[in-house]
């Protein structure tokens, strides 16, 4: 990855982010998304389970069930940027 703070003098009127999301801009893009996923497994959880009043629709449990392996999918590079990039160098 590139680190742009580094490698890019960026002006002082600048206004827009590199168009790659670089670093730690992509980790809060990814943990974002997971955590809306994770909100949305909540949210069709319950509905499954029948502690909305709503009926359910066809498509609640498999949307359930892709949503979970995206989340999980999400968490892997934030994750991995956590562990080896902000870590201990050792």
């Amino acid at each position: 990855m590139i680190d742009w703070s580094v490698n890019c003098r960026r002006s002082p009127n600048a206004r827009l982010l590199p168009p790659l999301l670089p670093g730690l801009h992509l980790k809060a893009a990814f943990a974002s998304a997971a955590v809306a996923l994770a909100c949305f497994q909540i949210f069709s959880g319950t509905w499954i389970y029948g502690k909305l009043r709503w009926r359910k629709p066809v498509w609640v449990n498999p949307a359930h069930r892709w949503s979970g392996h995206l989340a999980f999918v999400f968490t892997v590079p934030v994750a991995y940027r956590c562990i080896f990039k902000l870590g201990s160098p050792a």
